[in-house]
């Protein structure tokens, strides 16, 4: 059966470096039209990409379901962690690109493509850190052969957050189009 390229992006960080990365999604469908864009995160950060339209399959990250992605074959895989577990499971997927960071087999994070070493870098050094003119978003980009266009961040609350913010609203007895 026909389909478009399979990408995973994996980012378990912390909520705030999750909707900082969403930007990607935007150049990655730019760049591959279809393609089904799985992404693997921690369970604090489900809420926060639950209802982003542009994320195919949306995975909690746990050593159940790292196992399970193990198995399957992925076109693309993206991690951009520079921690040990997630870095690990990048390095361990069966794809024909990678790029982000992985893990070598001395156990060191390392950047998995050309592309991604400044973007390490420029994590890993004072120096360079305070010397880079360049944002997060586009140091991302650039790290995954993408180009930058100034794609913007996206938050796009779920159903489940829905109904909860309605429910937390009319308990306070505030209705829609209540000024607060």
């Amino acid at each position: 059966e026909a389909r478009g390229l399979k990408i995973l992006v994996i980012k378990l960080g912390a909520i705030g470096d999750v909707i900082r990365t969403t930007p990607l999604l935007e150049g990655l469908q730019r760049k591959y039209p279809g393609a089904e864009i799985s992404w693997i995160t921690s369970g604090r950060c489900m809420a926060a990409l639950d209802g982003n339209p542009r994320i195919s399959r949306l995975v909690r990250f746990s050593d159940k379901n790292a196992s399970k992605l193990l198995k399957e074959e992925f076109d693309f895989v993206v991690c951009l962690d520079k921690e040990p577990a997630p870095a690990c499971l990048a390095s361990l997927m069966h794809a024909g690109r990678k790029a982000g960071f992985g893990m070598n087999p001395l156990g060191k994070v390392i950047p998995l493509n050309m592309e991604s070493e400044e973007f390490y870098l420029t994590g890993i050094s004072d120096r360079l850190k305070k010397e880079n003119r360049k944002t997060y978003q586009r140091l991302m980009f650039e790290s995954v052969c993408l180009k930058y266009r100034g794609e913007k961040c996206s938050f796009v609350p779920g159903k489940a957050a829905e109904a909860k913010a309605k429910s937390v609203l009319e308990k306070a007895g505030i209705k829609p189009g209540d000024r607060v």
